[in-house]
């Protein structure tokens, strides 16, 4: 074969790569440079001899004899070896002048005598043609470039175009460029020759000799402004320049596609690259083209697909080139083993045509059969080939066009058919394939153009009316609704499914068919595979997953045909499954959002069941399932809830559900009131440590070790401490080992002599694990705390529930002991309202009319009003029995009364009045009930909320019932003395008034008792409100006489006196009379007389 003609690209590759040897050049590197000058031609050569003289004189001298190249070589010698200081200054000086030489001048310069010029510059001796040469550039670099003027019509250019001046004009110009710097701007060299529109064998003559300068030419050539007429030259230039370094290509595509620069010299550019790269899946012209298409530049895209529009047109050669990869990449394909850089290339070419058919309008009616062709082969099963299917699938979705006939149908339809018979071992592109069919057979094609545009990467519009003859192959050909049903119920679940995996899996098909019911049409069930698909979610949570879960839920519960076809529910044993171990997700974060998905389907079910039966039949409700309560009591909802709120960002779609709908069914777990009591009561600089923090350090004590510790906490407070700290920082996986240990020594905590310290970090520790699992706690700490521990009974979270005054029912030193008071009391508070929430439960679980005996049926309304009741009693109930506790208990010892007292009637009150700002009314039943007298200044003191009873107290005053006036009476003169307000007075008034009258109309039997608690409460109002202290000295001077003349009628000789007088007979003349009410009377009449003595006193007003 004949050798190969070297390029000059490789010359300029030499030359470039031997600048900068030292003198003493080596030997072989020398013999290198002789060969490779010696295999390129003379003209070549003697292109490059400036250089060649200067750097490569002793090579240029071992080449073979070649006249042409010896007399170039004399020639360049003379410019190459003049001395150029010897001219420097002369040239300086011609710059100098040149430039303040107007244009119209230059330009007649340039015209006129060039023939005399050039005569003179054929015999001028090296020096002087090096000053004309000079002299030429500054006219020309004054007039193109600084000036911004045209060259004149008459202007030649002929130290360009005669070959015999071409050789002088490229020595001349190297000595000037190089060995002369500052005489003439490079950039202005550069502009002058794009200008003067050359060759570009000339330009190549002048670049190859100039490799130093390389890039700083390139940078010139591209940036420099130019008109229309001159842009070929750059053109021109720049292709020329690349010819000479390849590496340099890269660099001008980015430029020019940033520019919107030679569309035509940027596609020429690409194709050069992808020949060089031999036709890889890496081609260049493939990869920019496809990047352009995805690009978000919207100037480059219109830019690029305009030029390829017209490239259609014209029928360039990078259509021609196009066509002709086309088949050869079909006939690659056409072997059973496709290489892999095959398969890979062809899916891009697939992907670059549906960008030339739909967004540059190219038309493949001649290359159809072969693209048919290339779409329908047949790979083995891989990833890759699931993504060639995938781009296959799409292309016939975005090209419909290429069915043009009945052949066509025919490849079309085997393939098709290949594919489906494959969807039974579950391929990656089955999602895919079910997609299209769903969104086909829905007329969705927003959602179309959306799966196609997720597999190709390119935003491209899919025309549904297009697409008549596409539609009838997948949904009457191929496939039916049943068929694709059973494909996506097949499909494997996506592992570690999240919003970060890709588009379009088996759960996007899934969600497609269940919002059109079709899986119930067709009796097809998802139940397992929607669960197994939950137990395989992470975060962040995918966005299909939740909905598909709600879906589900109302599928379940109110399917379309429940006599033909039910979904079934998630049995107990595979949802105790995920929760049996509640504490895994803290070390296997995989873990987390399957029982995050797990507890919010309990609580849609529960939600949608409440919801909807009530307009169930009764068969529905009869069928319908309803979880047991020890699954809900097994399920850590305040721990999971704890562990989704860390983590909200990746679970921003479930956490705000998840909140509201166990909000809605959990209330107890979200109320405060504990809290309050808390801080009412120990203050962290109390306690010295911090909650959740104090153990930190310490390690966690064995169980055995907390159990000796705690049999007697007083003798081993030091060891009880430290493991009460170590505790108070247990970690969530931990506690299942000890919350049994822990609630059981509670009661210990009662005996003789335990610090303050241990009890405030024993509840601590217990505010610790009710952070986690509070209902179990709950649950646990009520067993623990019973009275009688022989007769103990154990109940349940149910049981509790549904009777919470049972907790009240512990230990009676417990209410004596503040700490555990505090705990009591938050798990009585838990209770009640999730007793509240039951009842409802119950109420919408069990509507009217599910009765079958008529007789049996109670309202609605009737049933609301029982529950209300129910809770009213209930919480009215717990507020007596707390009252209770807030009583002095004569057998207690004096220490309790000194030191707890008063800190046990603060929680309660303070407990009690968060139960009637919660409810007022219970506040009123409270004390229309009425409770000891001697609780009131506990209660008017230390309940904030009590001042609320003065908008009720009328009302008690006017009930028949003798002791709840006395109660009202009693209550309003504690309120006075703490509200002295209008409305206080107002009611007061009322009060005194109601005081009078039943002085007047109460027979004497009953008189004694009621006035006997009346006066006391009399005497408080009128010392806090004196105007009323007139009406009440009225009743005791009404009580004093009625009093003495009931006496005096029993002992005539006593004698009538008048009400209060000094001259009272002696003590023991009333003291004779015999009778009881004598005696009930005399304590009357003295007890109006103290009255009397201190409403005086306390006023003193002189009026009295």
């Amino acid at each position: 074969m004949p050798r190969e003609e070297p390029k000059v690209c490789e010359l300029f590759q030499l030359l470039l790569n031997s600048r900068g040897d030292s003198p003493s050049h080596d030997q072989s590197r020398d013999e290198g440079i002789c060969s490779a000058l010696n295999a390129m031609p003379p003209s070549m050569v003697e292109a490059a001899l400036p250089l060649l003289v200067r750097d490569h004189m002793r090579q240029l001298r071992a080449l073979r004899g070649e006249r042409a190249i010896v007399d170039g070589v004399n020639l360049v010698r003379g410019y190459v070896e003049c001395d150029p200081c010897a001219v420097y200054d002369s040239l300086m000086e011609q710059t100098r002048q040149t430039s303040k030489l107007p244009p119209s001048e230059i330009s007649q310069i340039l015209i006129s005598n060039r023939m005399t010029l050039l005569s003179k510059f054929e015999s001028a001796p090296v020096t002087e043609k090096l000053v004309i040469i000079h002299k030429e550039f500054c006219f020309l670099s004054k007039l193109l470039v600084e000036d911004k003027q045209s060259l004149p019509e008459q202007y030649y250019c002929e130290f360009f175009k005669f070959e015999t001046l071409l050789p002088h004009t490229v020595a001349g110009l190297f000595v000037l460029v190089c060995e002369l710097p500052g005489v003439l701007k490079l950039s202005d060299v550069v502009e002058v020759l794009l200008k003067l529109r050359l060759s570009g064998a000339i330009y190549e003559r002048i670049l190859v000799n100039l490799p130093q300068y390389f890039w700083e030419i390139l940078h010139c050539v591209l940036r420099v402004k130019l008109d229309a007429s001159q842009e070929p030259a750059r053109s021109v230039l720049v292709a020329q320049l690349t010819a000479l370094d390849p590496s340099s290509v890269d660099y001008v595509i980015s430029h020019l596609a940033r520019k919107y620069m030679y569309p035509e010299l940027l596609v020429d550019l690409l194709c050069e690259k992808s020949e060089r790269a031999g036709g890889s899946y890496r081609e260049p012209v493939l990869h920019f083209l496809l990047e352009v298409f995805v690009s978000e530049d919207k100037i480059l895209r219109r830019w690029m697909i305009g030029h390829l529009r017209e490239m259609w047109k014209t029928k360039s050669a990078f259509v021609l080139q196009l066509k002709d990869t086309l088949q050869r990449l079909q006939l690659s394909c056409q072997s059973s083993d496709t290489p892999y850089d095959t398969i890979v290339l062809t899916v891009s070419y697939l992907k670059l045509y549906c960008c030339l058919r739909v967004l540059c309008n190219w038309r493949f009616d001649d290359d159809n059969r072969v693209l048919v062709a290339l779409m329908t082969h047949r790979f083995e099963e891989s990833d890759l080939n699931s993504s060639y299917v995938k781009i296959v699938l799409s292309t016939l979705l975005v090209i419909p066009q290429l069915i043009l006939n009945s052949e066509h149908e025919k490849h079309m339809l085997d393939f098709l058919k290949t594919l489906k018979a494959r969807c039974s071992g579950k391929p990656a592109y089955s999602q895919t394939l079910a997609l299209i069919v769903i969104f086909l057979m829905q007329s969705q094609p927003e959602r179309l153009t959306q799966l196609v545009d997720g597999i190709l990467g390119i935003d491209l519009p899919v025309k549904f009316d297009n697409l008549n003859r596409v539609k009838a192959f997948f949904t009457k050909l191929l496939f039916t609704e049943n068929d694709i049903c059973q494909i996506c119920a097949l499909m494997p679940v996506t592992e570690n499914l999240s919003s970060e995996s890709p588009l379009y899996l088996p759960i996007d098909c899934i969600m497609s068919l269940v919002g059109q019911n079709c899986f119930e049409k067709n009796h097809i069930s998802i139940s397992d595979w929607v669960l197994t698909q939950v137990k395989h979610c992470c975060t962040p949570i995918h966005k299909e997953i939740i909905p598909l879960v709600e879906r589900l839920v109302v599928c379940v519960i109110q399917p379309l045909n429940p006599e033909k076809f039910r979904e079934r529910p998630w049995s107990e044993s595979e949802l105790t499954e995920v929760f049996e171990n509640p504490f895994s997700s803290v070390t296997n974060q995989g873990k987390l959002v399957p029982q995050l998905l797990m507890l919010y389907y309990l609580l849609f079910y529960k939600e949608t069941l409440l919801v909807r039966t009530k307009h169930m039949s009764e068969s529905e409700r009869r069928h319908s399932f309803l979880y047991s309560s020890k699954l809900t009591e097994l399920v850590p909802v305040r721990f999971l809830l704890t562990r989704a709120e860390q983590s909200q960002g990746a679970l921003s779609d479930l956490y705000p559900r998840l909140l509201n709908a166990a909000s809605n069914q959990f209330p107890q777990l979200f109320q405060f009131h504990g809290a309050v009591t808390l801080r009412w009561f120990f203050s962290q600089s109390d306690r010295g440590v911090t909650s959740h923090g104090g153990g930190q350090g310490e390690p966690l004590p064995s169980t055995a070790k907390l159990i000796y510790q705690f049999e007697d906490p007083a003798r081993n407070s030091k060891d009880c401490l430290r493991s009460l700290q170590a505790l108070c920082g247990i970690g969530e996986a931990e506690m299942a080992a000890y919350i049994d240990v822990f609630v059981s020594l509670l009661p210990n905590l009662l005996l003789p002599g335990v610090p303050l310290r241990i009890l405030t970090l024993s509840l601590d520790v217990w505010n610790r694990f009710n952070s986690a699992l509070p209902r179990l706690l709950w649950t646990k700490t009520v067993n623990a705390l019973q009275a009688s521990p022989e007769f103990k009974v154990s109940f349940s979270c149910t049981d509790l529930t549904l009777d919470p005054l049972a907790i009240l029912k512990c230990d009676p030193r417990i209410l004596r002991c503040p700490v555990l008071l505090v705990i009591v009391l938050r798990v009585l508070s838990a209770f009640l309202i999730a007793s509240r929430v039951h009842l409802s439960d119950q109420i919408a679980l069990h509507p009217t009319g599910l009765s079958t005996s008529a007789s049996n049926q109670v309202s609605d309304a009737e049933k609301e009003d029982l529950r209300a009741a129910l809770i009213t009693a209930q919480e009215s109930t717990a507020v007596q029995m707390l009252l209770e506790a807030c009583l002095d208990d004569d057998s207690s010892d004096a220490q309790w009364q000194l030191s707890n007292q008063r800190e046990v009637q603060g929680i309660i009150c303070s407990h009690i009045h968060q139960m009637f700002l919660e409810d007022p009314n219970l506040m009123k039943l409270v004390h229309f009930q009425t409770y000891s007298h001697a609780l009131l200044p506990i209660t008017t003191t230390n309940i904030a909320s009590i001042h609320i009873c003065l908008d009720f107290i009328p009302e008690l005053l006017s009930q028949p019932d003798e002791s709840q006036q006395v109660f009202a009476i009693d209550l309003l003169s504690h309120l006075v003395i703490r509200y002295t307000i209008a409305k206080a007075y107002s009611t007061a008034k009322l009060a005194v008034q109601v005081a009078s009258t039943m002085a007047d109309v109460l027979p004497r039997e009953k008189l004694y008792g009621y006035m006997l608690r009346v006066l006391p409460a009399l005497e408080r109002i009128s010392k806090a409100l004196p105007p009323l202290s007139k009406d009440c000295v009225s009743i005791l001077y009404r009580l004093a006489d009625q009093s003495w003349a009931s006496i005096s009628c029993e002992m005539p000789s006593i004698g009538h006196f008048p009400p209060f007088s000094k001259t009272v007979p002696p003590e023991s003349d009333i003291t004779n009379c015999q009778t009881d009410s004598g005696g009930d009377l005399k304590k009357l009449y003295d007890l109006s007389r103290a009255t009397f003595v201190n409403i005086v006193q306390s006023t003193a007003n002189p009026l009295l």
